[in-house]
C-alpha cells in the first residue's frame, strides 16, 4: 500500500532529526513506516498533514467514472 492509498487509521509523528529539521513518520496499517524528511518547522511538518489529508479526502469524494466519448469523425475534403 502506497502513502497515497492511506486509510481512516494511518498515523503521522513527527520528529526531530538529526540535522535539526523535521520529519513525518507515516504508519499505514500492515505496511512498513515511510518517512518524509526535511521539514524546516514543526508547523511546516504539521501543515504537510493536515494538506495531505485534504487533498487525499477530495480525491476520495470526487470518484466519478467517466466513459470515454468516441473521436469525432474527420470528413475527407472533397
Amino acid at each position: 500500500m502506497s502513502i497515497a492509498e492511506t486509510t481512516p487509521t494511518t498515523t503521522f509523528r513527527i520528529f526531530l532529526m538529526d540535522d535539526k529539521s523535521y520529519g513525518i513518520e507515516v504508519t499505514i496499517p500492515d505496511s512498513f513506516p515511510t518517512t518524509v524528511k526535511s521539514f524546516a518547522t514543526e508547523e511546516a511538518a504539521e501543515s504537510w498533514i493536515a494538506n495531505y489529508q485534504t487533498r487525499l479526502a477530495e480525491k476520495t469524494t470526487r470518484k466519478t467514472w467517466r466513459r470515454r466519448q468516441p473521436a469525432p469523425e474527420v470528413k475527407a475534403a472533397t
